[in-house]
């Protein structure tokens, strides 16, 4: 927040004995063992012909984790260090000598997050690192040349450290067709989606061209190929056409072709499915807010139109950037009527400045939202630092008989979910008869209960040894409506 933009240089500024290393000075040399148990010597590096980048920075620090989800440095890395041209090493130095190992993998008390998933580039935990080259405050960027000088050069973008380093370095030869597949959530509102992946051009020329393959448990299931320019150190997405997802299967996304021909390295990356819950058309939506509640602002949209259907925030804070205010960690509670129809849901959440929640205790345990329907838990969003903007795509579900929410009381409970033995399920009835029935993703009734004049609270037990592994529909039909819960037999 804020506040860390005053506290860092301070803070440093009364710890530090002696002025930071001016520019042009030799580099301290260190040898300091990473996360990984790998040990790095700098003159090794140096020796070897290469630039050395070092972020010496502190998992407290606000200003740190911005510049970390930057990327810059992951880009140089990928595009120059071991994996690309190998001509640059880059470090992350951790300059606080409290910090602990929670702290890095962002479930320590003092952090802004996890900062060891996604960063491929070596982790040092050595404040003595910090101290020799006494820096005044959080972060500081260096650049070392194989000269062994030293030089602060801000906090600059992948672009910018590439021309700095071949203008006072020499300049870095790169390698061409070199990109990175990332994959992403396969949001699912039924039984088909549209697969997304993207991937980052760390080449030294442009991808005009290349080819994408999904793959399902391993065994490839479709194709896409991409067309147009993308820059050294940008983005190209690939959408693959509709198709049958299985939740209990293992999806993955792989580059096979750039350019017309072989990748300068084949990446793979994992695909997360995740399949709404179907949801009353009355919800009741929760919003627990950190300390700067009036930078937290919430939206409700139709998945397929964008159309915003419900919206709140930002909160009353202190005003200005002071922390606290009348809504500052609290429980804010919004009634929303939902359309009605068959609707798919995207929640966003938004933090104006950029760093998502996390200052303060709020008596809920949690920051971020959830959604409740009849007391029952839709979906719940336990958020930290994730920056501006936060999106779950399909995140619920309405249909034309969503209204059996109302008849049942509350929404039916299904558990234990993954199962193996058995199916419990449980709901409220309301003096009607029920059809309970466990389904495939075929719409095949796998088996059935058919229950008269049923009253209050009940509980329904189904053997599922028999069935095959894999997702399942298990629904409640009353009076013509029907409500259904994804179970995975395992």
């Amino acid at each position: 927040m804020k506040k860390l933009l005053l506290s860092v240089a301070v803070l440093l500024g009364a710890a530090s004995a002696n002025a930071q290393l001016a520019d042009g000075t030799p580099a301290p040399n260190f040898t300091a063992t990473d996360l990984n148990g790998v040990s790095h010597t700098l003159t090794d590096y140096l020796n070897a012909g290469k630039t050395v980048i070092i972020d010496i920075s502190a998992t407290w620090c606000g200003p740190c984790w911005n510049y970390h989800n930057s990327h810059a440095l992951r880009n140089i890395y990928e595009a120059y260090g071991p994996d690309g041209s190998d001509e640059v090493m880059v470090f992350y130095v951790e300059g606080d000598g409290a910090t602990t190992n929670a702290d890095l993998h962002g479930t320590g008390s003092n952090t802004q997050g996890d900062w060891v998933t996604g960063t491929p580039y070596p982790i040092l935990d050595n404040a003595q690192i910090a101290n020799d080259y006494a820096i005044t405050y959080f972060p500081t960027i260096y650049r070392i040349c194989p000269d062994g000088l030293v030089y602060e050069i801000g906090q600059l973008s992948a672009a910018a450290i590439k021309a700095d380093i071949n203008s006072a370095c020499g300049t870095l030869s790169g390698v061409t067709n070199h990109a990175v597949i990332e994959g992403s959530e396969i949001a699912l509102c039924s039984t088909t989606g549209e697969p997304e992946a993207s991937f980052e051009n760390f080449g030294t020329n442009a991808i005009t061209s290349g080819t994408v393959i999904l793959k399902e448990n391993g065994t490839q299931v479709a194709s896409t190929p991409f067309s147009g320019n993308v820059a050294q150190f940008a983005t190209g997405t690939v959408t693959f056409t509709s198709m049958t997802i299985n939740p209990a299967s293992t999806y993955t996304v792989e580059l096979t072709q750039v350019n017309g021909g072989a990748p300068f390295n084949v990446t793979t990356d994992a695909m997360s499915v995740v399949s709404a819950d179907l949801t009353g058309v009355n919800i009741t939506v929760k919003v627990f807010t950190d300390n700067y509640p009036s930078e937290t602002a919430w939206e409700i949209r139709n998945s397929a139109t964008n159309a915003l259907v419900a919206s709140g925030g930002p909160y009353v804070g202190a005003g200005g950037t002071a922390a606290g205010g009348p809504d500052a960690l609290k429980t804010k509670t919004h009634n929303v009527t939902l359309p009605a129809g068959n609707n798919c849901y995207k929640v966003i959440m938004t933090d104006v400045y950029g760093d998502g929640f996390g200052y303060g205790t709020n008596p809920a345990g949690q920051y971020g939202m959830e959604i409740v329907c009849n007391g029952a838990s839709i979906i719940n969003l336990d958020l930290g630092n994730f920056g501006s903007t936060f999106t779950r795509d399909a995140a619920m579900k309405t249909d034309a008989t969503s209204s059996i929410e109302e008849l049942l009381g509350s929404t039916m409970n299904v558990f234990p979910n993954p199962a193996s033995d058995v199916v419990n399920v449980t709901f409220d009835a309301n003096n009607a008869d029920y059809t309970i029935a466990i389904v495939d993703l075929q719409g095949r009734v796998m088996a059935s209960q058919e229950l008269t004049s049923l009253n209050g609270a009940q509980s329904i037990a189904f053997p599922v040894s028999n069935l095959a592994k894999g997702s399942y529909i298990v629904s409640i039909t009353t009076n013509g409506l029907t409500t259904s819960k994804n179970v995975v037999i395992k």
